[in-house]
């Protein structure tokens, strides 16, 4: 038995051998070539070897009717091992378990005019089914040129795993799984081309996935690609890794082909992407035209991992926004139609962010976000703190500005968004929600009296500012909570600044919107306000507010509760050099309506005991025994109503400073009222000042 084991094999080795090189001179010539050296047959083993193979299946010579794909492999080495001879013999049947190729070149020839298969098989020395349960190559280089427009499409280094090839009589290869990575990626757009990094290529159970690494697209790119055509935006696009799942392998040809008329993804997954847009941001709108046009893609599912977007001005070369942060989850992304204001639309998604940097146009001022969530199937936009501030030295900022101004400081801590329209959204960038909400709100702004007024400098008033936003909104409600607003002023007299604060703010407002529709329903916004001055004076506002007054006509009606108005001392001493010594305020009332040039109205303040004291400087020091402190404690109102009389009711009359915003206006058109009441007996002072000049215009008669 065994020198029949021994002998059989050398018996059959030189017919196998023959009946091999006849195979193989059956498939060379023509149209295929198959050449090699150190040819080696070991029937122990069950292996072929071979060094400097080559395989040549050449497309330039073929008919209409041909194969659409032309093969010229090159390999330093090739083994076969496995191959089931006998089938090879008697069943036309070409076998192995497993083929090694590595250190050469695989280069493609295609021309997509020959899309008809023919049984290519068949013209390989009769076989009639290739079985190849595993292919390796290693080490790679590949080409892939359209013969049709003379021109590479692609070239790159490969090493790829095949498990179970089989190729039926009528020439159809299927392969059960396949495993490749390609590095060096070059893909070719006539003289243009971009390159990748590496790519894996996983193919399983009628499923390819595709990831890349290290991805870094520009806007030249996708105009190679296809991917937003005719878009003329400038941008650039990096990634750490890009992944892609497809279940109809019927694209992945169109794909070799650069003929996809529509894409369908059943995943996406980015990680840690960079997006750069160059865009003209200190301009009104873009000078660059957008056309609509966009590639139809379809993607199922779509993941975002620590992403990051940046805005920046393509004349300046400045940023003017960043996100980071960012992580992406949508569902059914799709075309949107053509009236949508963004090229695609998804039927869900959620977006958060960790933050958000805008750069505002004046360079001095920055917006951040922290925190940002987005969901549509919630209707809900979340931010969990919103800061504005000053990137310059409060000194800086003043002397840059030139004018009086305000510095401006803003925090807001979990501000929502709920109920939004998403589609209303996308299709018209119209915001709609139900109610906008913030648990906490902090305002702090300081003026500096040392600069002049800018000259001809008007503030919009907040009918004008809300109907001159240019994207359409509407909010039913605004719904702030524990709030502050601080003021200090720096005075031009050279004392300290002074400070006023209301804090335990509460703030409502309905009907907002510039949404003509809306408004020629209901123009009226309604606001409800209620706080502490200092922490303990309380003062409730109520505003109407129609929008659509050509003149801005206003009403406001408010209450002042308990108070010790020796508090304001904090901000008159410095800065209107007047002390209160002592008093207390029990309550008030106040109603006037105003329009975008002055106020009118009363006010009605109950109080006893005030006292003031006027101040002069005197060196660094303020002093307060003069006459005009006297005669302020004579004529002013020491109680409010005055015993066996009734109150004394202030008129508010003030006219509107066009530079400042409506918090002055209120404020000042308040304080016009007080002053009315606190100085009424100041009138009495005028009568003696006039009759005391009649007396020395009499000459005395002797």
């Amino acid at each position: 038995m065994a020198m029949a084991m021994y002998a059989l094999p050398r018996i059959y080795k030189a017919r196998i051998e023959q009946e091999l090189k006849k195979k193989i001179s059956e498939m060379t010539g023509g149209n295929y070539q198959v050449v090699f050296k150190d040819f080696d047959l070991n029937l122990f083993t069950n292996t072929i070897s071979a060094t400097e193979f080559q395989l040549v299946m050449d497309t330039t010579v073929f008919d209409k009717t041909g194969n659409a794909m032309g093969v010229n492999l090159y390999a330093g080495k090739i083994s076969f091992s496995g191959v089931n001879f006998w089938k090879l013999l008697f069943d036309k049947t070409f076998q192995l378990n497993k083929i090694k190729i590595a250190d050469g070149f695989v280069k493609f020839n295609w021309n997509p005019d020959r899309k008809k298969q023919k049984n290519f098989v068949a013209k390989k020395g009769g076989l009639e089914h290739i079985i190849l349960k595993k292919i390796v190559l290693k080490n790679m280089a590949i080409d892939f040129y359209n013969e049709k427009k003379q021109t590479t499409i692609y070239s790159g280094n490969a090493n790829l795993d095949f498990a179970m090839l089989k190729i039926d009589k009528q020439g159809f290869p299927t392969v059960k799984s396949l495993h490749a990575q390609f590095s060096q990626s070059k893909f070719f757009f006539g003289d243009q081309f971009f390159s990748l990094d590496t790519t894996y290529f996983d193919y399983s159970h009628a499923s390819l996935n595709i990831r890349s690494v290290d991805l870094d697209f520009s806007d030249e790119t996708q105009h190679m690609l296809k991917i937003f055509p005719g878009s003329k935006v400038k941008y650039t696009f990096k990634a750490k890794e890009l992944s892609m799942v497809f279940k109809d392998l019927l694209q992945v040809e169109s794909l070799a082909r650069n003929d996809v008329k529509s894409l369908s993804i059943s995943q996406v997954k980015i990680e840690q992407p960079l997006l750069t847009f160059y865009k003209d941001t200190l301009q009104p709108k873009d000078t660059t035209k957008v056309y609509r046009k966009i590639f139809p893609l379809y993607v199922a599912k779509m993941k975002v991992n620590d992403g990051k977007f940046v805005v920046v001005d393509k004349m300046t070369n400045k940023t003017r926004l960043i996100s980071d942060g960012i992580d992406l989850d949508i569902r059914q992304l799709q075309p949107a139609p053509a009236n949508y204001v963004i090229p695609f639309r998804a039927l869900v998604f959620e977006i958060q962010s960790d933050s958000i940097l805008y750069f505002h146009k004046n360079e001095m001022q920055v917006t951040k976000l922290l925190q940002i969530t987005l969901a549509n199937e919630d209707s809900l936009l979340k931010c969990q703190r919103l800061i504005v501030n000053v990137t310059k030295p409060e000194d800086e900022f003043f002397l840059l500005k030139q004018y009086q101004c305000d510095l401006p400081y803003v925090d807001i801590v979990d501000f929502t968004l709920n109920g939004i329209d998403g589609d209303l959204l996308l299709e018209k960038k119209y915001l709609n929600a139900e109610e906008a909400r913030a648990t906490s709100f902090y305002l702090r702004t300081t003026r500096n009296k040392n600069y002049p007024y800018r000259p001809g400098k008007i503030t919009p008033m907040p009918q004008d500012q809300i109907l001159g936003i240019e994207s359409p909104f509407y909010l039913k409600k605004v719904s702030v909570t524990n709030s502050k607003i601080e003021y200090f002023e720096i005075p031009a007299n050279g004392n300290p600044r002074g400070h006023i604060w209301i804090d335990k703010i509460k703030i409502e407002a309905e009907n907002i919107t510039n949404d003509t529709a809306w408004l020629a329903i209901n123009d009226t916004m309604r606001i409800t306000m209620e706080g502490y001055i200092y922490s303990s004076g309380l003062i409730q506002v109520f505003a109407n507010m129609p929008l659509l007054d050509p003149q801005k006509r206003h009403y406001v009606y408010g209450k002042i509760g308990p108070f010790d108005p020796t508090n304001l001392n904090r901000i008159t001493m410095n800065c209107a050099q007047m002390k209160i010594q002592k008093g207390t305020i029990h309550s008030g009332e106040f109603e006037f309506v105003a329009d975008k040039k002055e106020s009118n109205g009363k006010l009605n303040l109950i109080f006893e005991k005030l006292k003031m004291r006027v101040l002069t400087k005197q060196g660094d020091r303020l002093k307060g025994d003069n006459i005009k402190s006297l005669i302020a404690n004579l004529f002013i109102t020491r109680n409010n109503p005055e015993k066996g009389k009734d109150p004394i009711i202030g008129a508010i009359y003030w006219k509107r400073d066009e530079s400042r915003w409506i918090t002055n206006y209120w404020w000042k058109s308040l304080f016009s009222g007080i002053n009315n009441i606190v100085m009424s007996r100041s009138a009495e002072l005028k009568a003696l000042e006039r009759n005391f000049g009649q007396l020395k215009r009499r000459r005395p008669v002797f």
